[in-house]
C-alpha cells in the first residue's frame, strides 16, 4: 500500500503591494470609550464618557465622530436593540445600586476605580453589538474586521449606531429653546451685576431667575415637544463641554448660596410677608439716620434708638427662624456699622444683659472673698486681745 505524499509545492498568490500591506482594511468600524468626566454637584452629579467612532462603512454619514454620553444613553441604545433584535443583546455593566446608597465612606459610583471599570464595560458592550444582526446572524466575517451586512441583516443596529453619535443637527424647536435660554440668561446676569453692592440680588432678580429656571426645566425635561422631539440630549449632553448645563448650574449655585428662597413666598413669585415687613422696618430706621445725621450724633442716638431697636429685634427673630437671605444679612450688617462705628451709638442687646451681670459678679467675686477673709481675721485678733 502506497503512502500518500503531502503536496509541498508553493501556492502561487497575487503579489502584495505596499497599499495592500499597510493600507486600511476594506471595511472597518472602530469605537472607543474614553475620557470619563464627572460633572455637577449633589443630586445633579453624573459621569460622562467620550465616544470616538471611526469607520468607512457607507451607512455612516460621518466617517469620524466624537460625542459625549452618559450611562443612561447606553441603556437607551441597549433597550432599542433589545426591542428589535431576535437574539440576546450583550449586557451592560451593572448599575451598582449599593454604591449609590447614602452615608457611604467613599465616593460610590464616582470613585476612579469604579469609573474605569464601567468605562471598560461600556466599551466592551458597544463593540460587541455589531457582532449580532437583526435576524441573529453574525456580522463578522473571517476576512475583514467588519463585513458589510447582507440585505436584511443588521440594518436596525447600524441605523441606531449611526444615529447614536451624530445628533449634530438641532431641530427648530430645540433651537428656539436655546435662543430663549440665551435671552433669559443675559437678563439674569444683567440684574445680578448691578445688585452686587449693596447686595439686593434676591429682591431685585427673583423674576429673572424664575424665568431662567423655567426655560432650563423645559430643556432638561425628557418630555417631547412638537414633532416628537426632546432637547435634553441635544442641548445638554452632546459634547464634553456641556455649555448650557455649566452656565445654568453656575448661576443656580449663586442663588443657592445666597439662600434667596428664604426671602420669597412658597411659590417663589414674590417676596415673603416677613421680608416685606423687615424692609419697611429697616427703611424707618435708615430714614431716621438720614434725618438726624447732621450735627451732634447724640441726638441721633436718642431719637433713632426705638426704630433701630425694632429692626434689630426683628432681625434676631428672623435669624432664629432661618428666614435670612443674603440681602437681609448684608443690609443688617451695614445698618449696625452705621449705628456703632459711624454714629458711635450703643444699644445693648437683651441677651447681653445676663452675660454682663454674670461677668461682673465673677469679676468682683475674688475681691469679696479677700475682703471677707480680711474682716474675719481682724475679728479674731480683737478677740485674742480682749482675752489678755
Amino acid at each position: 500500500m502506497t503512502e500518500a505524499i503531502a503536496d509541498t509545492r508553493r501556492l502561487f498568490s497575487k503579489p502584495q503591494n505596499l497599499n495592500d500591506a499597510y493600507g486600511p482594511p476594506s471595511n472597518f468600524l472602530e469605537i472607543d470609550v474614553s475620557n470619563p468626566q464627572t460633572v455637577g454637584v449633589g443630586r445633579g452629579r453624573f459621569t460622562t464618557y467620550e465616544i470616538k467612532l471611526k469607520t468607512n462603512l457607507p451607512v455612516f454619514k460621518l466617517k469620524e465622530s466624537r460625542v459625549t454620553r452618559r450611562y443612561s444613553d447606553f441603556e437607551w441604545l441597549r433597550s432599542e436593540l433589545e426591542r428589535e433584535s431576535k437574539v440576546v443583546v450583550p449586557p451592560l455593566p451593572g448599575k451598582a445600586l449599593f454604591r449609590q446608597l447614602p452615608f457611604r465612606g467613599d465616593d460610590g459610583i464616582f470613585e476612579d476605580g469604579f469609573i474605569e471599570e464601567r468605562r471598560q464595560g461600556l466599551e466592551q458592550f458597544i463593540n460587541k453589538c455589531p457582532e449580532v444582526s437583526g435576524d441573529g446572524a453574525p456580522l463578522l466575517s473571517s476576512n475583514v474586521p467588519y463585513s458589510l451586512p447582507r440585505p436584511g441583516q443588521g440594518s436596525f443596529f447600524f441605523s441606531q449606531l449611526s444615529a447614536f453619535p451624530e445628533d449634530l443637527e438641532l431641530s427648530d424647536y430645540c433651537r428656539e429653546l436655546l435662543h430663549i435660554f440665551s435671552q433669559r440668561y443675559v437678563s439674569y446676569v444683567n440684574c445680578l451685576v448691578p445688585s452686587a453692592r449693596p447686595v439686593k440680588i434676591c429682591q431685585n432678580c427673583y423674576i429673572q431667575y424664575n424665568n431662567l429656571k423655567e426655560i432650563y426645566a423645559n430643556i432638561s425635561s425628557d418630555q417631547v415637544g412638537p414633532d416628537n422631539v426632546s432637547c435634553h440630549t441635544s442641548l445638554l449632553k452632546s459634547d464634553r463641554l456641556m455649555l448650557v448645563f455649566q452656565l445654568y448650574h453656575g448661576l443656580n449655585q449663586i442663588w443657592y448660596i445666597s439662600k434667596c428662597d428664604s426671602c420669597l413666598s412658597k411659590d417663589s413669585h414674590s417676596l415673603s410677608n416677613v421680608t416685606l415687613y423687615y424692609m419697611a422696618t429697616l427703611n424707618q430706621s435708615l430714614s431716621c439716620f438720614e434725618k438726624h445725621k447732621e450735627g451732634n450724633h447724640s441726638v441721633l442716638c436718642k431719637e433713632c434708638k426705638a426704630t433701630y431697636g425694632g429692626v434689630n429685634e426683628l432681625y434676631s427673630r428672623m435669624e432664629k427662624n432661618g428666614n435670612l437671605c443674603i440681602d437681609i444679612e448684608d443690609s443688617m450688617n451695614m445698618t449696625r456699622k452705621l449705628w456703632s462705628k459711624k454714629f458711635n451709638c450703643s444699644f445693648p442687646r437683651a441677651e447681653t444683659v445676663p452675660v454682663i451681670a454674670v461677668s461682673s459678679f465673677m469679676l468682683f467675686l475674688p475681691i469679696i472673698f479677700y475682703l471677707s477673709s480680711f474682716l474675719h481675721s481682724e475679728q479674731k485678733k480683737r478677740k485674742l486681745i480682749l482675752r489678755e
